[in-house]
Order: C-alpha cells, then structure tokens, then sequence
C-alpha cells in the first residue's frame, strides 16, 4: 500500500513537471529538460495513454494542413490511396510503400554520402568495459575502416541537398503525416547514416537493440533505403502492432534483446523489412524496432520524421541559407507550422516570386 501511494505521488509529480515545461515551451518555442523527461517517463508509466491524451487535445485544438496537390515521390496518390496508407500504419505500426524514390534522387544522397565528411561512431576495445564507442573527426565514408560501426552526416548539410529539399517538400508525405496525426505536423529533423558490418556484437549505440522511440508527443518517421537492403545487409525490424500497449514487463525505457520481446511477441510479428535502393518505410517508432545488425556491407539510410510540435527532445535551429531552393523557401514561408526550426538568417534569400 506504501509503494503504491508513493508510486501515486510520483506520477502526479511527473504530470505536473510535464504540464509546466509545456507552459514554458508554449511561452518560450523551447522545451525544457525537465519537462522532456518527464513526458519520457510518463509515457512507459502509463502505457503510452499519457502521450495518446496529449495528442487527442492537440488534434482537437490544432488546424489541419490543406497541402496543395500535385507532383511528388507519389504523384498518383489519391485520397483513397493516403487513407490505405495511413489505416495499415495504424493497424501494424509501419507501411511499406510499392513506390520508390526515384533513380535521381537515390543518385544524388549517393553522390553526397561518398563526398561530404560524416562523423564516423568508432568502436574501441577496452579491458574493462568490452566495446566502447565514441564519435571521431569528421572524414568522408570509403566503406574500408573496420572500426567505424556508423558513420552521421551534419543536418544542416543534408538538408542544404536539393534532393531532401524535395522529399521534404512532398505534399503526399505531408498528406500522410497530417491524417495520421490528425493536425498539422511539424517537421522535427532528418538523419541520414551509413551502418557497417565492423561489430561482431548488436550495439546499442548503433540502435542495433530493440526499443521503442519517445522524443515527442505523437509522431511518424519515414525512412528510405539509398543502398540495396538484404537479411545480411542490415534490415530495419519491426515488432507489428507494438506501437500500442505494451506488455507490462516491457514498460521500462531501454534497450530489449530479441530473446526478451520473444517471450511476448508471436514470431509472425517480428519482421524483416527488406527492399532494393529506394524503398519507403512510414513507421511510428513509439513500436519496438531496430537496425539488424549488418553480417556484410554497408548500408545507407536517409530518414525524415513529422511530429504534432517540437514539445520534446531540446535540438538545434536550422539555418536557411543559399543552399536552400527559392521553392523550398516559398514552402516554408507558406506553412511555417511545418518547418518551425527552419530560421532565415540572411533577408536577401530569393523566394519563388521572384
């Protein structure tokens, strides 16, 4: 009875450090450390019902966005088509799409990935702790060191391409992230990543463990593969169905080995996403999922994540600069909601008027 009124006066505790970094969040655009991690902490307390409350009333309080029709990744998306999409998403946590992204566009992140420097993760042995990982300097990925176990480009950078520029401009995406979130989203960041076949062991620090994301309230990535993805070569996993409640004995925020969600999880919901260069994945990763580890190769990812605002992990602005298209500024002008991290730093930059 002790523990149980003690475990009472902790959640009321975190709720209401989650209802003041809100407050501030709403006054300051920034949200505050204590008021991320207790929206963390809230989330596996309560079996996701804390976030999937703050969701409802934003959706109910937030306009959704009208996205202009037209061209894109998906140009012969209908409504009836989105509507599938985002029903299957629901039903099993993530889609797989039979459209790709175009030859073009897997060319030029290719072209970028083998030129522009990356912050290579570096594996070190050590006596007393097995592996340890640690980031290195900057240097350009030739798939050829055994020690670099991932390898992270600078947002900035990735987003000055002309190719994510496009895909974050696609008005299907953003079709699909508005239904699923159920109000205007707001882009929250991309990654791109190489993975490698340097570690004999899942790393955790590869995100090679399964685990469940909660930076935000409510959101939905979509990742695409920019290099061929076999069972060898590093599929993402993905538990179905895992994205709502969860066994209690997985309510903790971790790291879980297969053989622990095994014992909960049928083996026809474990599965394997496999897919040639191009392939498109939308997937809310509040389910269990993770990168296999790679037995060979190098695999290449780009991923772009829609959340319901930026209440959550603390990050960085971006600057809009001369390596941003006038038709991405004309976008971003028009839906600011969309791209609330997204600051001119320069008054000059062209619009698509002009």
């Amino acid at each position: 009875m002790r523990q149980r009124l003690s475990n009472i006066r902790h959640q009321i505790g975190l709720v209401r450090n989650f209802a003041r970094g809100y407050r501030e969040f709403r006054q300051t655009g920034k949200s505050p450390e204590y008021g991320y991690a207790s929206m963390r902490e809230l989330f596996w307390r309560t079996n996701g019902r804390s976030n999937d409350l703050c969701a409802l009333l934003l959706s109910a309080l937030s306009p959704r966005l009208r996205v202009h029709d037209g061209g894109g990744i998906f140009a012969d998306f209908d409504d009836l088509s989105i509507a599938r999409v985002v029903r299957d998403i629901r039903s099993n946590g993530y889609h797989v799409f039979d459209q790709r992204l175009p030859k073009e566009l897997c060319e030029q992140l290719a072209l970028f990935a083998t030129t522009v420097p990356c912050r290579p993760l570096i594996a070190n042995s050590s006596r007393l702790t097995g592996i340890e990982f640690k980031y290195g300097d900057p240097t350009v990925f030739d798939g050829g060191n055994p020690r670099y176990a991932r390898c992270d480009f600078d947002e900035q950078k990735v987003l000055e391409t002309l190719a994510v520029q496009q895909i974050l401009s696609d008005p299907s995406l953003l079709k699909i992230s508005t239904l699923y979130l159920r109000c205007t989203p707001a882009i929250t960041g991309v990654e791109m990543w190489w993975s490698t076949a340097s570690l004999k062991e899942p790393s955790s620090e590869a995100a090679q463990l399964y685990h469940f994301d909660m930076d935000w309230i409510k959101f939905l990535k979509f990742f695409v593969y920019l290099t061929d993805v076999t069972p060898s070569t590093g599929p993402h996993c993905f538990v179905a169905g895992s994205h709502r409640r969860k066994p209690a004995a997985l309510l903790r925020d971790g790291r879980f080995h297969d053989r622990e969600l095994e014992r909960h999880y049928a083996p026809e919901r474990f599965v394997e996403i496999t897919g040639p260069r191009g392939t498109i994945i939308a997937a809310d990763t509040r389910g269990f999922h993770k990168g296999k580890p790679l037995e060979t190769g190098n695999r290449l990812i780009f991923q772009v994540e829609f959340a319901v605002n930026l209440f959550g992990c603390p990050r960085g602005l971006i600057e809009v600069n001369e390596g941003f298209t006038p038709r991405f500024i004309d976008l971003m002008d028009r839906y600011p909601s969309v791209y609330p991290h997204f600051v001119r730093r320069c008054s000059g930059l062209p619009s698509a008027a002009n």
